[in-house]
């Protein structure tokens, strides 16, 4: 049934992106806020539904390996035409997913937002032939056995199982509602 509702909603997703490439010198910076939201959401549906089958069928280490193997991939299905779909995070597991100077000042801005009480929105920033939307990822609890603070929410297998695949692990110790990185979502102008 979540499939089907997926293939669903990449088919209306799908008719409406190819509008909205056809119609590119009427689009508004409205117009690319409810896209890039719109792809944040069935790509993030799709993670979480992918990786939480994985934690039902191969425990909590089955379930990182898996998201270590296809999380790139999974983030790029609803890529198309022009659009590209990236999450990014200054505090990365993956060196795939490492920020770069423009996302990182996105990021440092959403923390600095977030520590002020300021709520955070998903934004538009136009630069030279592209726009480019931003939405913070905000962590969530079902997040804290893989993101949380290690041993009293991160299982040490688990603990060992990231020191072999990701020495370099830095996205840990994080507090639900954190600020854990960035969707990054690209279209040509």
């Amino acid at each position: 049934m979540k499939k089907l509702i997926l293939l669903i909603g990449f088919a209306f997703l799908s008719l409406a992106i190819i509008n909205f490439c056809d119609n590119r010198e009427r689009i508004t910076e409205s117009d690319y806020l409810k896209y890039g939201d719109s792809i944040v959401a069935l790509t993030f549906d799709t993670l979480r539904i992918e990786l939480f089958k994985a934690m039902a069928e191969k425990g909590l280490i089955g379930a990182v390996d898996y998201c270590r193997i296809h999380a790139l991939d999974l983030t790029k299905i609803y890529e198309y035409g022009n659009v590209t779909v990236r999450r990014a995070a200054i505090k990365f597991r993956n060196p795939s997913n490492q920020a770069d100077e423009l996302e990182s000042e996105i990021i440092n801005n959403y923390i600095n937002s977030k520590v002020v009480g300021d709520s955070l929105y998903s934004i538009i920033i136009e630069h030279k032939k592209h726009v480019h939307f931003f939405k913070p990822i905000i962590l969530q609890s079902a997040c804290l056995p893989c993101h949380g603070k290690p041993i009293d929410e991160i299982p040490n297998e688990l603990i060992e199982f990231l020191q072999t695949k990701y020495p370099n692990d830095q996205a840990k110790n994080f507090k639900v509602g954190d600020v854990r990185g960035i969707w990054h979502i690209t279209f040509d102008k």
